[in-house]
């Protein structure tokens, strides 16, 4: 995942995990309105689970990632990256 200017998100990504580090530019989840209701209930789902550490708990959790997007603010150029399941865009802040 790059964005236009050459920044390499996912280079900077596999850094900071092996280092056990924060990622050095600013990321956010993004849910689309059409989902938010599904990615609540899914969320709600997970979090009734008992057992924190089962399979079952991790399955629901899944199900709810699957609603998310995200989107990064490239360090070096400024760009918004939003990264969504099929698609990238990427939008230029106005001053």
């Amino acid at each position: 995942m790059h964005c236009k200017c050459g920044y390499s998100f996912l280079k900077h990504i596999r850094k900071a995990l092996k280092k056990q580090q924060k990622y050095p530019f600013k990321s956010y989840a993004v849910i689309s309105d059409e989902e938010y209701t599904d990615f609540l209930q899914a969320e709600i789902d997970a979090l009734q689970c008992e057992n924190k550490q089962s399979y079952d708990f991790y399955k629901r959790l899944g199900r709810a990632a699957g609603y998310t997007n995200s989107m990064h603010i490239c360090p070096e150029c400024g760009r918004l990256v939003l990264v969504k399941k099929k698609s990238t865009e990427f939008y230029v802040k106005e001053d």
